[in-house]
């Protein structure tokens, strides 16, 4: 268990992963990763912690702001797909076509900070739906 779950623990399972019990979660990880942007010694590190400030900080701010009703549902929705792993992957793909987004672009951009791994079994590699 890591220790920020001993203060605010992750929902265990679908029911529950209510809004408030994930907006509890990510707040406490929001101002984890405040702190450690403000007071890492290495900047990159630093940066990187700020971004994720900034991601936990939206998925707090959203679930709270979600009527109760609704932000339950999405809540529940949310936690049952990232445990499920697979749906992260096919909802993106299909938000950027619904988007209009290229994939083939962003995967361009990635190309440019690493070398694609051809074993990853990702859309970039052989075994991707690219």
């Amino acid at each position: 268990m890591r220790p920020l779950d001993k203060i605010v623990p992750y929902p265990m399972n679908g029911k529950d992963a209510t809004a408030d019990a994930m907006a509890r979660h990510f707040t406490a990880f929001a101002q984890l990763h405040w702190r450690l942007a403000a007071d890492h010694p290495d900047a990159d590190q630093a940066r990187q912690s700020m971004n994720m400030t900034i991601a936990y900080y939206g998925l707090a701010y959203l679930l709270r702001e979600m009527p109760a009703r609704d932000g339950d549902r999405v809540a529940k929705e949310l936690w049952e797909t990232w445990d499920d792993g697979m749906g992260v992957g096919v909802n993106l793909w299909g938000w950027l076509e619904e988007y209009g987004i290229d994939p083939k672009a962003i995967g361009e951009i990635a190309g440019q900070v690493t070398d694609v791994n051809p074993q990853a079994g990702t859309q970039a590699g052989t075994g991707g739906a690219a």
